[in-house]
C-alpha cells in the first residue's frame, strides 16, 4: 500500500493512545556467534588469541545487559514483546 506525500507541517496532530505524548521502542538484538569465530569488534587492538577482551565485551550484552534493560523497562512497566525471525528458531550449533 502506497500513501500521498503530506510534509510534517501540514499533517494533523498525531494522537496516542490514552492521551500519552510519547512512545517509545526498545529493541534488544541478541547474537549467536562461536567463541573465536568470524568477525568481532576491535575494541582493543593487536590483543593476541584467544581474544578475551573483545569477545567479553560482546557476551555481556547477551548474558547480563539485555537482562538489566528487560528489569529496568519493567520498573517503569514498559510493555515487553519478543520480535523475532526464524533464524532465532533454528536449533543452535554444536
Amino acid at each position: 500500500m502506497r500513501y500521498e506525500y503530506s510534509p510534517i507541517t501540514t499533517r494533523p496532530a498525531g494522537r496516542w493512545p490514552g492521551g500519552r505524548k510519547l512512545a517509545v521502542y526498545v529493541a534488544v538484538g541478541v547474537e549467536d556467534y562461536r567463541f573465536g569465530e568470524g568477525l568481532t569488534e576491535d575494541l582493543l587492538p593487536g590483543v593476541e588469541a584467544p581474544d578475551l577482551v573483545n569477545t567479553a565485551w560482546r557476551d555481556y550484552g547477551n548474558r547480563v545487559g539485555a537482562f538489566r534493560l528487560f528489569h529496568r523497562l519493567a520498573e517503569f512497566e514498559f510493555r515487553r514483546r519478543c520480535c523475532s525471525t526464524p533464524w532465532c528458531t533454528r536449533p543452535r550449533r554444536t
